[in-house]
């Protein structure tokens, strides 16, 4: 078992530069120029944004978050085990209790600003709409754990519901009962086993046997290592699903189990449930232990076990000598409880007749009713067809599903009481087949069905809480939603959409498109669609929520959000194509100080994350998707930050290109080719100076970083965070490259530049996360690279951050960070003749 013990190491500063008083060498946190710590402590929680609307869309939550979290949150008890990070003397992530909300606050038109009254010594979490929008189901949480309550909108009183402790672990949001005041959880249990105490002698040694076959397994951090911890992890996992009313009667639900997630009917008489058996694996993280979802009664009884996906460490069990294959029933698809809550709606295909070879299986919605038994489902509908989607309406009435055929796609509703499908409409199919996920969980996503498609069927919470479908009052619409794609966005670009559909004849009216310099995205705030919510934001200017009425165009702002650092977000920026030497194009995007004079004596900063491609045709289409308006804010490690400072930053994108089957084979020639070919346009643009550069990069940009730097000699600077540098540690594969070391033994090799570290032709800044979780990037990985560089008398410095994971959470470590990477740069990047001596 770990524990924080490691990360109470104070920041570890190890530089080979003269160790004279300085940023560099301060065993303390330190602070960056005063521009970037104002930049970055820049109040955005103040800003008003939807996080949750109520059902009927007439009050919309929310939720003030700082821009950082505590070092002293960060620094709490904690354990990683398995992959996962426990806050174990709470019962709950460590996320929930590192991740707090300076508050929530409810805004309507009825009742104005109303903010949820905290309770002192708390925060609150998994704040969530009752399904008529009378209450909110709040979790309420303190050091020493969590518990459940419920909150008025109108007032912001807390009303606790039970004392009894939450168990946060595995299931970490409580979910309301349909229309009723019932929220079902997950509690700590009264009875538990023991968790294992860190001095604990050890009942076993470490124990791993080698399994026939071949296995594909990847690096993965703090990985259980005995029994004891597999212990300790069953104790923080294990939880007692229960039902607590609003009076606070607390019905607890069969033996407790290990749940990963809990889905309560509309009325509390069965869950659709999932968890994890053990034993749990030792080459993986706890997630790849065996997992069951099953439906299970009031009781907590398995009614029908839905599936079981076991462990790969575990031993599959061997059919019996001469034991005859079952006939398996046909697997039901799409489970979910109907939106008027009638009862557990399903698709499934009818049995195959075997004396009749011409007869062809029909795919059947169902229903099936408590006790939710083999004999309690009945056919609704059925078709020949296929059915790859399928949406109730709140009265149970009707339903919208979705079916694929020779290259058509159709959606049609069906009315469920004459068990008739009546075609909506259609269009000529292309792309996957598979309609991804839309809203609710159901299938569908922004664009199913391909190019060409109507988008997605606009859903929202029904008078149970489930998802259904969005028809007019009429009864003579429902409504699509998407992003323009394809030719459309090729002349309009990447706009978002919502169109009326008449269900008579499938004519569609566009009420509303998102206007272009704008990133845009709505939502309907009624059925007839008479007023339509829209968050709109730009590059300049942050979101703020407007209701727009699409018959008279009338917008009327409802927030009035204010760009809190307009010298940061009004930086010019300039997207540039770049011409490789083998004719490959790729883009980088230049973000220039406010005061630009050109390129003499102009320092310049790199900022990069290679990424595989396998043609320019799949590099051109995924640089299409990833164009966007949205607002510019500084974040952590947003490197335009040092445009503030006078720098050009510039952000080029590292396409490598080459089949799947060998993505890397030419890693570190197109790293330089790319690298090269920006430096030379930006220099014909007079927009750098070349001898006064710096790269860096996070994750796999920090080992781009470090190739880099070793491979070619353009970057006087580097700075590397979280990165892997040697490539022999991570033997199984690593971001797409998909051959083992033994099967590419010379690729890993030249891509680790730990083994070319004799060849680092600038100065090599390195942070790291101590608790980094990441796979691929333990934290030893920099160390290592440090005493290398060290050895061979190269300039480097190296900041491990204690408690922090893949990437700087709190406060402290962010502040600290950009005055490490400032003073670096001030240090390394001067032209010789200016240069000083230690």
């Amino acid at each position: 078992m770990r524990s924080a013990a490691v990360a109470a190491l104070a920041a570890l500063s190890l530089t080979s530069v003269a160790q004279q008083a300085g940023p560099l060498n301060k065993e303390s946190y330190i602070k960056p120029p005063g521009l970037l710590e104002q930049a970055l402590l820049t109040p955005w929680y103040t800003h008003v944004n939807p996080v949750s609307w109520s059902p009927k869309n007439n009050a919309f939550l929310d939720q003030d978050m700082p821009n950082f979290q505590s070092l002293d949150d960060r620094a709490a008890y904690h354990i990683n085990l398995g992959g996962m990070d426990f806050d174990p003397m709470a019962d709950r992530l460590r996320s929930l209790s590192t991740g707090k909300a300076i508050g929530w606050t409810v805004h309507s038109h009825e009742h104005g600003t109303v903010k949820l009254q905290t309770p002192k010594g708390a925060w609150l979490s998994s704040v969530t709409w009752s399904a008529d929008g009378t209450k909110l189901l709040v979790v309420v949480s303190r050091r020493e754990g969590s518990t459940l309550a419920w909150a008025d909108p109108t007032t912001g009183d807390i009303h606790p519901m039970s004392s009894r402790r939450l168990l946060l672990t595995g299931v970490t949001q409580p979910a309301w009962i349909g229309s009723t005041d019932k929220a079902a959880v997950i509690l700590a249990p009264r009875i538990r086993k023991g968790m294992t105490a860190w001095d604990e002698t050890p009942s076993s040694p470490q124990v791993r046997v080698s399994r026939s076959g071949e296995d594909q397994i990847r690096t993965f951090q703090d990985l259980l290592e005995g029994p004891q911890e597999a212990r300790t992890l069953e104790h923080l996992m294990t939880g007692q699903l229960a039902i607590i009313d609003a009076d606070g009667r607390v019905t607890e639900i069969g033996e407790p189990r290990m749940y990963n997630s809990i889905d309560p009917s509309s009325t509390g008489d069965a869950f659709i449930a999932g968890w994890m058996e053990g034993p749990f694996p030792y080459l993986r993280p706890v997630r790849s232990s065996t997992r069951v979802s099953a439906l299970i009664g009031a009781d907590g009884k398995v009614i029908e076990e839905i599936s079981k996906t076991l462990s790969p460490e575990v031993d599959k069990p061997e059919p019996k000598k001469g034991a005859k294959e079952e006939e398996k029933p046909e697997d039901k698809r799409f489970r979910s409880w109907r939106a008027d809550g009638a009862g557990l709606a399903f698709v499934q295909k009818s049995k195959k007749d075997k004396d009749d070879k011409e007869s062809k299986q029909k795919d059947r919605l169902m229903l099936a009713t408590a006790p939710y038994g083999e004999g309690d489902a009945k056919v609704i509908f059925e078709t020949e067809i296929t059915i790859s989607q399928v949406i109730y309406t709140d009265d149970g009435k009707s339903a919208l599903i979705r079916q694929s055929d020779k290259g058509t796609t159709t959606y049609s509703m069906v009315d469920l009481a004459k068990g008739e499908a009546n075609k909506v409409l259609d269009y000529k199919s292309s792309g996957s087949s598979n309609p991804g996920r839309g809203p609710g969980g159901r299938p569908g996503g922004r664009n199913a069905g391909g190019q060409g498609g109507p988008g997605s069927p606009v859903t929202a919470p029904g008078a149970h809480g489930e998802s259904a479908l969005v028809v007019s009052s009429d009864g003579g619409s429902i409504y699509f939603s998407g992003t323009l794609s394809g030719e459309e966005a090729k002349k309009q670009g990447r706009l978002n959409y919502i169109d009326r559909v008449a269900l008579a004849d499938g004519k569609k009216t566009r009420l509303f498109i998102s206007k272009t310099g704008f990133q845009e995205s709505a939502r309907l705030l009624n059925n007839d669609a008479t007023r339509i919510g829209v968050s709109r934001q730009s590059k300049t200017e942050p979101s703020n929520l407007l209701v727009f009425e699409p018959e008279s165009k009338k917008e009327t702002a409802i927030t009035h959000n204010k760009n809190l650092l307009p010298d940061y977000s009004n930086l010019r920026t300039e997207e540039i194509e770049i011409t490789r030497a083998d004719g490959f194009k790729f883009h980088a995007t230049v973000t220039f100080p406010k005061f630009f004079y050109g390129g003499e004596g102009r320092r310049a900063m790199f900022w990069f994350y290679p990424s595989e491609y396998t043609d320019q045709a799949a590099y051109d289409q995924r640089h299409e998707r990833s164009a966007n308006d949205r607002f510019v804010r500084p974040r952590s490690l947003s490197p335009r930050l040092l445009a503030l400072l006078g720098y050009v930053v510039v952000e080029p994108e590292c396409p490598i290109v080459g089949p799947r089957e060998r993505p890397n084979n030419t890693f570190v020639h197109q790293l330089r080719n790319n690298l090269s070919a920006t430096i030379d346009a930006l220099e014909a643009k007079d927009y750098i100076d070349r001898r006064l550069l710096a790269l860096g990069g996070h994750s796999y940009g920090a080992f781009g970083t470090a190739n880099a730097m070793v491979h070619t000699p353009f970057f006087k600077a580097g700075i590397a965070g979280d990165g892997n540098y040697n490539r022999s540690l991570t033997p199984f594969g690593f971001q797409r490259e998909p051959r083992k070391l033994w099967e590419a033994r010379e690729i890993y090799y030249q891509m680790s530049p730990l083994w070319h570290a004799e060849q680092m032709t600038g100065a090599l800044l390195m942070y790291h996360g101590i608790e980094d979780q990441n796979v691929g990037t333990f934290p030893i990985h920099s160390p290592r690279m440090f005493a290398a560089l060290e050895a061979l008398d190269k300039e480097a410095a190296l900041y491990m951050y204690p408690y922090e994971d893949h990437g700087p959470r709190s406060q402290e470590t962010v502040l600290d960070i950009w005055a490490r990477w400032t003073a670096w740069l001030d240090r390394h990047l001067v032209l010789p003749e200016n240069k000083p001596t230690n």
